[in-house]
């Protein structure tokens, strides 16, 4: 039950997806990476911010849009209750939702994302999609033959704010993260 409270309480619209199975996946080799690689990112952006905490978005032509989109990251970090974001040496975790197919969900939790492209090149970048709006990832695995969502805890690092259109003439489909980034977030 509390899984399901906790679920529907990402779901931004009324409708309710009904639940069959819910499984809790303890994996202490990914624990341990997970761990090990948020250390490291928070090390590199205290350390080194001028190369792994780069924020040259400001300085775009897109400045305020893109502050618009990371205001709603930050808001979505402080919202979890164990994130400061107050703390320059933080680096946020947030849950997320991936949605795929059950056996796909099994194998990812046993080794891990992969970035595979399998579905499209990527509207806003290659790379792994997540969401922490679960009603968003929905088109992404309710059609599959046996449906399935992965919750998992992601560390964004230092985040580009996008609002590129993906058919815009500065698109990020299927383009590598930018330069100075750990991850391309679109506010939704």
């Amino acid at each position: 039950k509390r899984m399901e409270e906790f679920f529907y309480g990402y779901l931004e619209a009324s409708q309710k997806l009904k639940i069959s199975e819910a499984y809790a996946i303890f994996n202490p080799t990914l624990i341990t990476s997970f761990l090990n690689n948020r250390s490291i990112l928070t090390s590199r952006m205290t350390e080194h911010s001028t190369i792994f905490a780069k924020q040259d978005w400001r300085m775009s032509s897109e400045a305020k849009e893109k502050q618009f989109i990371y205001d709603k990251y930050l808001e979505r970090c402080a919202n979890t209750g164990w994130n400061d974001i107050n703390d320059d040496s933080h680096v946020p975790i947030l849950l997320t939702c991936h949605g795929t197919d059950f056996n796909i969900a099994m194998a990812i939790s046993s080794t891990g994302f992969a970035a595979l492209s399998a579905l499209d090149a990527g509207w806003y970048g290659s790379g792994v999609y997540f969401t922490t709006y679960a009603m968003y990832a929905i088109p992404y695995f309710v059609s599959r033959k046996d449906p399935a969502a992965l919750l998992s805890f992601v560390t964004p690092g230092n985040v580009f704010p996008t609002t590129e259109n993906h058919t815009g003439p500065k698109s990020l489909l299927g383009k590598v993260l930018k330069a100075g980034y750990t991850s391309h977030y679109i506010g939704l």
